[in-house]
């Protein structure tokens, strides 16, 4: 059985270059506008076209078989196709779509399309839409809504139920200040684009728009209210839960941080690793209930498969759990039939397939980081286990687990600070509680579900699963309090991440087949990131910008020169703050600053007058009014609070008024500010505000 990540033949594995470019044509295919949608189908069709008429005067000439040019056209083709799959997704192109409508839009009617989740004070409900109400009239319409209930409303409500809903959604909001994370980007990955919270709602039907997701979802729901009944501490609970059946509502915050610190959350999203488990679990029982079963072991695996499928429904096929069921069922399809299989190949076939059924997949964090994982596993692994041979069992686990994490955080080590800015310095120490530990938990949660007839047995196991997840949080939570147990913030770019897998892929290459044109590449490589990294270095040194951000009644306002900042704001920030850490310090981060300094305006009795680089800022709010003395000019005047109008003293010329985001009559500001002719910029409208004075 040949199941080696490479072959010496490029024609096995051609999966790879087909998912490369038909990703890369994806990812490009979100800044292409929609207006070329037409003209690039017509350029894939004249593509395919010729190279289906060189296909088939290939033995007629066969020069033209062979021509350089003709070489890569299909791969240049899956590269068109992926942008335009992309395009054909889009909203904008169904006619009956919401988004179309939205704005217009009185009501509407739709079916719960997914489980509900339930929070502290709401539950998230998917509304797949199948009617709206538009100037006093019904239509069909198509799209999904996220609708958030308070939590006591409609407490019966379940999947497949029909609702009427009052009012109109409203598109996802983007990010308002600079470098944030557009988290609500998962949320296209549904093809959800609209969100609305009401209160305003009624069932008036019920019809499931799946009976295989209705049962699957009952069974999920029933095995957590087992779990529920028998597991009493909250923390163990909601570490069940997550681990098991993928619901994390019930995680508490402090276990979110725990298991985020010490560089194990990984393990409470259902993943390749928990479908692995789980297979191994019930295959072994399968082979432990032989002599009660019909007896065909061969048939054991297949059977296992469908339970595994029957499970992938259960935690509602998120892309790290299709990824892993749809690999495991190929690997062991292949072995049945004694086939020959390259995992990378079947890693990138099933990318395709993924893709294939939605592109959207492309920017999910689970997508991403479980490729990834799986992929660096299967190319690092073994030559990180080979640098050293134990000589006992326990070292030689040991050391396996440490090959292992080690080849997983070097390959999804850049996506991670990408999306979550901090590194765990102790993951090690944390993969070696969990990791071992993670079959036993799996298997008492398991187990306690199938005696949970029996009463006192469920009881016990879940008694023993109770107490193994308190002890290991408690040793996680140890481990956050050592000094440093994360560093950073980081903030990465997308060509630090790029050059970060080439520099990779070239080492790995360098190793495996000591040519001199990967040295080449990864000398490149290493050489464009330093001198990248060298030229930002210079520019940080060298900017002086301001930014004022959009955080609604909390005013932070950055004065940046070279790597130092002043933060002004109305209430000092704490580090651990929200608004701080999500908001305001990816900007900060991406800056490079070294020093940051906070002002607390509060603690100013006279007027907010500052000269800065050469420029008189004046801040206008309810604490601080205009200045017994006005500079001759004022190039930016900063209005925020409860403060409506331009004050008649203020006679002086204006460069530039920038309007707050609380502020109670932006329009009527604005207004004021067109009659002086002064230009304005309104934080509201346009999110935060950036000056740069270099």
């Amino acid at each position: 059985m040949h199941n080696q990540p490479f072959s010496k033949a490029p024609g096995h594995i051609p999966f790879i270059r087909i998912t490369l470019f038909f990703m890369s044509g994806i990812y490009i295919g979100q800044s292409i506008p929609l207006a070329y949608y037409p003209h690039i189908a017509s350029l894939l069709l004249l593509l395919v076209g010729i190279y289906l008429c060189c296909f088939i005067l290939r033995k007629k000439k066969p020069i033209l078989h062979h021509t350089t040019l003709l070489l890569p056209l299909p791969l240049i083709c899956f590269f068109i196709a992926g942008a335009l799959h992309l395009l054909q997704q889009s909203p904008h192109i169904q006619s009956h779509h919401i988004i179309h409508t939205a704005a217009e839009t009185t009501a509407y009617k739709g079916i719960v399309a997914k489980d509900i989740t339930v929070r502290d004070r709401q539950k998230e409900v998917i509304i797949q839409v199948t009617h709206i109400q538009r100037h006093d009239q019904w239509q069909s319409a198509v799209g999904k809504v996220r609708l958030l209930l308070p939590k006591k409303q409609l407490k019966n409500l379940m999947y497949g139920d029909y609702l009427l809903i009052k009012g109109k959604p409203s598109l996802f909001a983007k990010p308002t200040n600079p470098q944030v994370v557009n988290y609500n980007q998962q949320w296209t990955i549904q093809h959800i684009f609209h969100t609305h919270t009401t209160k305003a709602c009624q069932i008036i039907g019920h019809q499931p728009p799946s009976q295989v997701v209705k049962y699957t979802l009952r069974l999920r729901n029933y095995c957590a209210q087992q779990l529920q009944h028998y597991i009493k501490d909250k923390t163990a609970i909601g570490i069940t839960l997550a681990l098991l059946l993928g619901i994390r509502t019930h995680l508490q915050q402090q276990t979110r941080e725990i298991y985020t610190i010490s560089g194990v959350m990984h393990i409470l999203a259902v993943s390749g690793l928990h479908v692995g488990l789980l297979y191994t679990l019930l295959l072994y029982i399968l082979y432990l209930l032989s002599s009660f079963l019909f007896r065909k072991p061969k048939k054991y695996p297949l059977i296992t498969l469908f339970f595994i499928w029957i499970y992938a429904f259960i935690v509602q096929l998120t892309p790290s759990v299709l990824r892993a069921v749809s690999l495991l069922s190929l690997i062991v399809i292949a072995k049945k039939q004694q086939k020959s299989y390259h995992t990378i190949n079947l890693l990138s076939l099933i990318a395709f397939l993924l893709l294939l059924y939605n592109p959207h997949f492309l920017l999910d964090i689970g997508f991403q980081l479980s490729f990834t994982a799986v992929l660096s596993l299967t190319l690092l692994y073994q030559p990180l286990h080979k640098l050293y041979t134990p000589t006992r069992k326990p070292l030689t686990y040991l050391w396996s687990i440490t090959a292992g994490s080690l080849a997983v955080q070097v390959g999804t080590l850049p996506i991670s600070l990408y999306y979550f800015q901090y590194f765990p310095t102790y993951f090690l120490l944390a993969n070696y509680i969990m990791l071992p530990l993670a079959a036993p938990i799996l298997l008492l949660a398991i187990t306690s579900l199938l005696f949970s007839w029996w009463p006192s047995a469920a009881a016990a196991l879940a008694f023993s699963l109770d107490h193994i997840l308190q002890v290991t949080t408690t040793l996680l939570a140890r481990l956050t309090r050592l000094p440093y147990a994360q560093l950073g913030p980081f903030q990465l770019a997308l060509w630090q991440i790029v050059l970060y897998y080439t520099l990779l892929a070239s080492s790995y290459l360098i190793i495996k087949h000591r040519q001199l044109r990967y040295i080449l590449m990864s000398a490149a490589s290493l050489a464009t990131l330093n001198g990248v990294t060298f030229y930002h270095y210079l520019q940080q040194k060298q900017q002086k910008k301001i930014i004022v951000y959009d955080t609604g009644k909390r005013h932070v306002i950055a004065f940046i020169a070279g790597q130092q900042a002043t933060l002004l704001t109305n209430k000092t920030l704490q580090p651990y703050e929200a608004t701080y850490r999500y908001q305001i310090l990816p900007s900060l981060n991406h800056a490079g600053l070294y020093h940051i300094t906070q002002q607390n305006t509060q603690h100013v009795k006279k007027s907010l007058l500052y000269q800065w680089q050469g420029k008189s800022i004046l801040i206008i709010d309810k604490n601080h009014t205009l200045p017994e003395k006005l500079p001759p000019r004022i190039d930016i005047l900063i209005v925020q609070d409860n403060t409506t109008l331009l004050p008649p003293a203020l006679d002086c010329p204006i460069g530039i008024l920038i309007i707050g985001a609380d502020h109670p009559q932006p329009k009527t500001l604005a207004q004021q500010a067109t009659q002086r002719n002064i230009q304005y910029y309104s934080i509201l409208d346009k999110g935060a505000w950036v000056y740069n004075a270099t």
